[in-house]
């Protein structure tokens, strides 16, 4: 199969998730315009849907340049799978960083993952890319933002009580910016680290993390 070939194959997957998620979004909207108790407590999804589709990515172009960044030890193929999976992971361990310390915000946690990026590139000193790495890398990327609007999309009404918990204690992390008397008895039961993938809601705008969680 010639390089065009792919690539037209995987605009074309980025295309149908994106459409996916659109009709998804479209359903929702109207799943939560019909109904008055939704109405009531959700507004309408499309600036949901677009600030965590933002973030995802974001958490995807992080991780791979955290692993771009040794690829002397990496193949391309390693590089681009784990990508979304260590953005992830070190937007967590990062933030709980800073939540011990005592600088839980929204800068401060980002400027930490500017500081880990640099690090890694001082660490990793990574080569330069071959063509062939380039054209998978861009592939991925296309692939990543298809996914990362299609998972935005998704819409979970029904939750257990485990994750309500962990949605209601890292939103509230973030509202008051680190532990207080109150969160304490909730953040000793349940965990601090997963609570960190549901801060960003509140960090940047959006009702709560679901995509980035999946």
């Amino acid at each position: 199969m010639n390089k065009t070939l792919k690539t037209i194959i995987v605009v074309l997957l980025a295309i149908m998730m994106v459409a996916a998620g659109l009709y998804l979004g479209y359903r929702m909207n109207r799943v939560v315009n019909d109904n008055a108790f939704f109405r009531s407590m959700m507004p309408n999804q499309n600036a949901q849907i677009f600030h965590q589709f933002l973030f995802i990515v974001a958490l995807v172009i992080f991780g791979i340049s955290i692993m771009l960044s040794f690829n002397r030890y990496f193949d391309m193929n390693t590089i681009v799978i784990m990508g979304f999976i260590v953005g992830t992971l070190l937007w967590a361990v990062l933030s709980t960083v800073m939540l011990c310390i005592g600088l839980f915000h929204k800068w401060a946690i980002i400027i930490a993952c500017l500081a880990a990026l640099v690090g890694a590139i001082l660490i990793g000193k990574p080569r330069k890319l071959s063509r062939d790495e380039g054209f998978l890398l861009t592939h991925a990327l296309i692939i990543s933002v298809g996914a990362a609007y299609f998972f935005a999309s998704l819409c979970i009404f029904r939750f257990s009580y485990d994750s309500l918990i962990y949605i209601n204690l890292g939103e509230r992390l973030a509202d008051f910016h680190g532990l207080t008397s109150v969160l304490i008895p909730k953040a000793s039961a349940f965990s601090v680290f997963t609570s960190m993938l549901y801060a960003p809601s509140q960090f940047f705008g959006y009702d709560f993390s679901q995509g980035s969680n999946i």
